[in-house]
């Protein structure tokens, strides 16, 4: 733009009239008139409303109208010479104001004669309007500005004010920025703004290869939602490359993407390189919010505070309300290894049976499923309750706490209790119509040397007890397992082999059960062992009346992948059932045992008065199930 060129060849020649014509011109209320006839004469683009002069240096021109079009008028101008320079004989302007002017496209380049010296420009009340972005009413003072070709901000100690910047769509409002603009590395001391309803402040300068490093910015009250953020990003990264956030807080804002949405966000970031992928991130993030949403989920009072480095993430701290309970981790994240120093999980209540906890249980296990290691220094669950009521068989958990200690539940992809010890206790839990007060598990494991040291499980009439023991360093994992109980309702076993659903009893029994756990093949050819058990307080429900039947004893064995139960008879005072089987697992998938019912007559058993003369006296059933069917023979099986 010809602007400040035209405005400083006019103070040459003032300069250079004799002071008689200067004094004569200046003092004179013709002055305007003159200069603008002096100007024609001249040749010079430039009329002028006002002209005052006030001895001995300053110049004050009111109404600037320019004949070339690229160049805007200007509502005034004032200029003030350097009074030592001037009594030396030599030109310097050591202010010059521009005041009200509206500039083009075409005017975005201005320079400056080179043989006056500039030492500060002024500008106040200038609109710009330049491609993608504009100004309005910008307030500018540069201290000794220098130009360089097709440059329309000069450089040099820089203070700026204007009461918009509008790019991109987005309204910068009541902008201040003051610092040093450089042809290289140039430093803003303070810039402030505000946008999208937040208070943004802070600072910034550029490193050797000419990108920007944000330090010390707050943004306060900021509202941010996808679609901003990434035309943001888009447009930010191309106007000014941003090479590191060194310091950048965010207080009180609401931020929402597509996957989560916050509400009275505290954020801060340190250290943090856009450019980089989160892998080779080194940077420091504290968060705090009110509350955080991701995928239906609604975090209430979320606190995380980790450090990146490459391929590594430090959780210093994280916790948030969830569910009515507290969740809080610390630990790290490497090489698809997560391992945490301490994990709390404190009077939550989860239900299965939503399609969102169903969701988030999925999203869960297929990030645990991507790891290759899994590591838990310190556990503890305390009054959490579990209900799964989506399918069958239905079951919950009350007062859930665990306690563990050195917990590797991982290694190289493979599921397991590799390393630690481990115990898990509730006030109460059931499956379907079976329950159990104070239930109790505690484990160990030595380098994959898996061991159940109690399972305990009370019952209504009765409990159950076992131990086991799993090899998991071997490909072949070598196991057994001992479990023994005393008051379990008949009913119970129904889900392995099948039983009339009108006989009831309760069992004692006794497992002892052995093999390789490699895989679904070497566990079919080495499963071995033995159940038996031993019914009491046994009635058959027919129609409304209860009969008392005897049993044998019920005995399965397992030798390598062959199931054989023995005979087994049961028998009311009018009906016989007689019981066998045998299968190969190596060949199937589960045995089939049969069964017969055989009655002395169709009346008699179902209508025959109980008799307790020869069997316990039986209880009263805690089940609704439906009494046996009135066929004379009936067969049974399950594949």
């Amino acid at each position: 733009m010809k602007l400040l060129r035209t405005l400083g060849m006019l103070v040459l020649v003032i300069i250079l009239l004799s002071p008689l014509t200067l004094v004569a011109l200046l003092y004179s209320p013709f002055s305007a008139t003159v200069f603008n006839t002096l100007a024609k004469q001249f040749e010079w683009p430039i009329q002028v409303e006002k002209l005052h002069y006030q001895f001995p240096n300053h110049l004050k021109i009111k109404g600037l109208y320019f004949s070339q079009s690229e160049v805007s008028d200007i509502d005034a101008v004032e200029l003030w010479i350097d009074r030592d320079q001037l009594w030396q004989g030599k030109l310097a302007v050591d202010s010059l104001l521009i005041d009200g002017a509206s500039w083009q496209q075409a005017q975005a380049s201005i320079s400056w004669p080179d043989a006056i010296p500039l030492r500060r420009l002024a500008i106040a009340h200038l609109d710009i309007a330049h491609g993608p972005w504009s100004v309005r009413d910008l307030q500018l003072q540069i201290d000794n500005p220098i130009w360089q070709q097709g440059q329309w901000l000069p450089y040099g100690e820089i203070q700026l004010y204007a009461d918009q910047f509008y790019w991109h769509g987005q309204a910068l409002n009541h902008l201040l920025v003051s610092g040093q603009w450089q042809p290289e590395q140039s430093h803003i001391n303070g810039f402030s703004f505000l946008w999208n309803q937040a208070k943004i402040t802070g600072q910034a300068w550029q490193n050797a290869q000419q990108q920007w490093v944000v330090d010390n910015t707050t943004v306060d009250s900021l509202k941010l939602n996808q679609k901003q953020s990434e035309s943001l990003s888009k447009h930010l990264l191309s106007f000014a490359p941003i090479a590191e956030i060194k310091s950048l807080n965010i207080v009180n804002g609401n931020i929402s993407s597509d996957q989560w949405q916050t509400s009275g966000l505290n954020f801060a970031i340190e250290h943090w390189r856009p450019k980089l992928p989160l892998a080779r991130q080194t940077a420091n993030i504290h968060l705090q919010a009110d509350s955080l949403q991701t995928a239906g989920e609604t975090l209430l009072n979320p606190v995380v505070q980790m450090t990146l480095q490459p391929e590594q993430i430090t959780i210093k701290r994280m916790q948030a309300d969830w569910r009515e309970g507290k969740v809080s981790l610390k630990g790290h994240w490497s090489q698809q290894q997560l391992m945490l120093s301490n994990l709390q999980i404190l009077g939550v209540r989860y239900r299965l049976e939503d399609p969102l906890s169903q969701r988030t249980l999925t999203e869960l296990s297929k990030q645990l499923q991507g790891l290759n290691g899994l590591k838990v220094d310190s556990l503890q669950l305390k009054n959490n309750q579990i209900i799964q009521l989506a399918q069958t068989p239905f079951w919950q958990v009350t007062g859930l706490d665990a306690q563990g200690q050195h917990l590797d539940f991982k290694q190289q992809g493979q599921w397991g209790l590799w390393q630690g010890k481990l115990t898990l206790s509730a006030d109460n839990a059931s499956i379907e119509r079976y329950y159990s007060s104070r239930p109790i598990i505690s484990m160990h494991s030595d380098k994959g040397d898996w061991q159940l040291d109690r399972l305990l499980i009370p019952l209504k009439q009765g409990y159950l007890e076992g131990q086991a023991q799993v090899d998991l360093a071997p490909l072949s994992q070598p196991w057994q397992l001992s479990l023994s109980g005393a008051g379990l309702p008949l009913s119970a076993w129904r889900t392995l082999t099948p039983l009339p659903s009108a006989l009831h009893a309760l069992t004692d029994f006794d497992l002892q059960l052995s093999g390789l756990a490699g895989d679904t093949s070497i566990l079919s050819h080495s499963l071995s062992g033995h159940i038996h058990a031993q019914l009491h307080h046994q009635y058959a429900e027919m129609n409304t009346t209860k009969t008392p039947f005897r049993s044998d004893e019920l005995s399965l064995t397992l030798d390598r992948g062959r199931v054989t139960l023995a005979p087994v008879t049961l028998q009311g005072p009018n009906w016989q059932l007689n019981w066998q089987g045998s299968a190969d697992l190596t060949k199937v998938s589960w045995p089939r045992f049969d069964y017969q019912l055989q009655c002395q007559l169709t009346a008699d058993c179902l209508s025959q008065p109980p008799s307790v003369d020869d069997v316990n006296k039986p209880v009263q059933s805690n089940y609704d199930e439906q009494p046996v069917n009135s066929e004379t023979q009936r067969s049974l099986s399950e594949n």
